[in-house]
């Protein structure tokens, strides 16, 4: 809420029981924006040699104008803005995981009814999440640390300055680091002469195997059948 006579509450020294001190204050309305989606494709195949072999894609889409958060003020200090802090701008969940691969493979060999071999092997590639690229300090003065980065198209395009007296790089030295940061980014590249958006920036793919092996030996004690399993 922008600060104006009619919402500036008094200093802690001058405050009373009817006109107490607030640190804060947050007006929060319900919007309508926000959404998610996904669709899964699977193939499967069971063999008669006793081996299993799954195989999915996820795709998803999730947005929304915020995370949530246990209070309202760390919903809205924490939710990275462009322009009007208090703008409902939709963009991507922190959660958001475009793509997913699955794949799973199990063979189950019995041996003499006394005996079961398990091999199983599952393997996963996805994105890692989604990052958000933002300024340090409070550029909006609006007391959060949570402005998005413009994104330079040309050196005219903005101002650099050392860090202190102690940084000698001239403002070309700073431009020619800044830019070569921005060509190798993808997300930062294709998006020059904007700012970044909240969550705009999809992650790299991870992979994963994990290997999996029993080896099971059916033990029979007299009428009950019990099963040691190593693996």
């Amino acid at each position: 809420i922008p600060h104006d006579s009619k919402n500036i509450t008094p200093a802690a020294s001058a405050a009373t029981a009817a006109n107490p001190c607030r640190t804060g204050l947050y007006y929060k309305t319900s919007t309508n924006k926000g959404y998610s989606w996904f669709v899964t494709g699977q193939l499967q195949k069971s063999f008669s040699n006793g081996l299993y072999a799954p195989v999915a894609y996820t795709h998803t889409v999730t947005k929304d104008v915020n995370d949530g958060g246990s209070t309202a003020s760390t919903i809205w200090s924490t939710r990275y803005v462009a322009g009007n802090p208090n703008a409902d701008n939709l963009s991507n969940s922190s959660f958001v995981q475009p793509n997913r691969i699955i794949a799973s493979f199990a063979y189950k060999k019995d041996y003499i009814k006394h005996a079961t071999t398990t091999i199983g092997l599952v393997f996963e590639r996805a994105n890692s999440g989604a990052v958000s690229y933002i300024t340090s300090g409070d550029p909006n003065n609006d007391n959060a640390t949570n402005d998005l980065m413009y994104i330079p198209k040309n050196k005219g395009d903005i101002i650099l300055v050392a860090n202190d007296a102690k940084d000698l790089r001239t403002p070309d030295q700073l431009w020619v680091q800044l830019n070569n940061f921005i060509g190798q980014d993808k997300y930062l590249s294709s998006h020059r002469g904007q700012f970044a958006q909240r969550n705009g920036a999809i992650l790299p793919y991870f992979q994963r195997a994990d290997l999996h092996l029993a080896q099971d030996f059916y033990i029979q004690a007299g009428k009950v059948n019990n099963t040691l399993e190593f693996t």
